[in-house]
């Protein structure tokens, strides 16, 4: 799997000789692993860049809800704002950092103007280590450090053991002890770039990313979980956001009163918002009026009643569901409510009636031979939705680096994901992407990829 053509000039024999031998050995194979191998690639990235996008917004969205309570209460929140604004402050300074060192792999590998999205020559073997092992720059050296740096920086803040075991283990880059080149240590860069397609550096590159970003989201909710509301006004925005990042509603039960409008009140559990293809349950009443003397409709959907309590149910996501209340016989007011389409639900592995969700836990092979297939839902404490899964795509590297993708049969393994899983030897790792699910609304969606390792 040799660089472009274009590339061969600035290789040194060394790297020409790796390149042939490498062609010769992947030609033995098959005569199309090299589109293989490049299309597995391609395919884990886009996972990848799937699920980050999604855990981005989450922690931005998570950042200006820590701000905005900052602003209602400044002196109350001080310490979690100043806590929450380094986490940010370092993790967008990391993102940065990784965004351009992709950049500059492919700049290597194809030429000015190159993206890490729209390669030429996305097997180049040389690119990756010109950009991230110069000794002069130490790229990746300076990478592997700022990510422990930020590791050491937030393990503190999160405050539980296991969570803290959690985060230092996706964020610590260990080395490797040397085979062939000798019994030192081989560094987390030099394992990673040296010798290594520039789409498959890129893709690792990517993967950093979506820890780092993981990190910090669950950094943000240890923070904000820290802070009692009862005396922090909550406005309308901020209790959307809460709702966007899915606080628990037990987060606000001693400051979220039921709303007033005029002389009805209606109370809605998740902050003024309706969610498009499920029942909302919410509750209306009138002071000094008996619950049946008081009726409602709603506009952008149904309401229906049962006894004292009402269901909402809305299908058009984006705008607006107004409820208009009426007590004995004469319109007591209205409230407006936004729908929202349901938030993307998480993939696990459906293991022995348990959910696996992922790395960096490890299953053992007898377990994921047990597997019966990928299911994906909604559990956070204010939702509890199922979600049904159309299709996802498992994606195995064998010895040679070859990445190999597998489709499954439904929401189930098909036969030769389980041969797959059968080959696997203890510790390995495999991908489950391209994960598409289908919620009540609807609605198939492609959520965040898993990364399944073996003990």
């Amino acid at each position: 799997m040799a660089g472009g053509n274009n590339n061969i000039n600035r290789m040194s024999p060394r790297q020409r000789m790796i390149n042939l031998m490498y062609i010769v050995l992947t030609a033995m194979l098959a005569l199309n692993v090299s589109s293989d191998v490049l299309n597995g690639f391609r395919l884990v990235h886009e996972g990848l860049q799937t699920s980050y996008l999604q855990t981005s917004r989450k922690a931005e969205l998570q950042y200006k809800y820590l701000s905005g309570l900052y602003a209602a209460k400044p002196e109350k929140v001080q310490p979690q704002y100043d806590q929450g604004t380094r986490v940010h402050k370092a993790a967008m300074e990391l993102y940065k950092d990784i965004e351009e060192y992709k950049r500059l792999i492919a700049v290597e590998a194809d030429g000015p103007g190159a993206t890490p999205g729209n390669m030429r020559n996305e097997d180049d073997l040389n690119a990756a280590g010109e950009v991230m092992l110069n000794p002069l720059d130490r790229r990746g050296a300076r990478l592997r450090e700022k990510v422990h740096a930020f590791r050491d920086l937030i393990i503190p803040m999160i405050g539980d053991p296991a969570q803290q075991a959690t985060v230092r283990d996706l964020l610590t880059l260990d080395g490797k002890k040397g085979k062939e080149d000798g019994p030192g240590i081989v560094t987390w860069e030099n394992k990673t770039f040296e010798n290594m397609p520039a789409v498959a550096a890129i893709t690792i590159l990517t993967k950093l990313q979506n820890d780092i970003r993981t990190a910090e989201s669950d950094t943000y909710n240890r923070i904000i979980a820290g802070i009692d509301l009862s005396d922090i006004p909550l406005n309308e925005e901020l209790r959307a956001e809460a709702a966007a990042i899915q606080q628990p509603v037990s987060h606000f039960t001693t400051n979220n009163p039921p709303v007033t409008v005029g002389n009805p009140t209606v109370a809605q559990t998740m902050a003024n918002i309706l969610y498009a293809g499920i029942d909302n349950p919410v509750s209306i009443s009138v002071p000094g009026v008996s619950s049946d003397n008081v009726s409602a409709t709603m506009s952008n959907g149904t309401l229906t009643r049962n006894g004292d309590n009402w269901t909402a149910r809305v299908t058009q996501v984006g705008g607006e569901a107004e409820i208009h209340i009426t007590a004995n016989g004469r319109e007591a007011g209205v409230m407006k409510f936004r729908i929202r389409k349901l938030p993307d639900p998480a993939a696990y592995m459906i293991v022995g009636g348990n959910q696996y969700k992922g790395a960096p836990k490890r299953i053992s092979k007898g377990a994921l031979l047990s597997a019966s297939g990928v299911g994906a839902a909604l559990d956070d404490g204010v939702l509890d939705i199922p979600f049904t899964i159309v299709s996802f795509t498992t994606v195995f590297v064998d010895q040679m680096g070859n990445a190999i993708p597998e489709v499954s049969a439904g929401a189930g393994f098909s036969q030769r994901q389980i041969e797959k899983f059968r080959e696997l030897k203890p510790g390995k790792t495999f991908y489950i992407t391209n994960i598409k699910a289908k919620g009540p609304d609807g609605i198939v969606r492609e959520i965040p990829s898993m990364e399944v390792r073996l003990n």
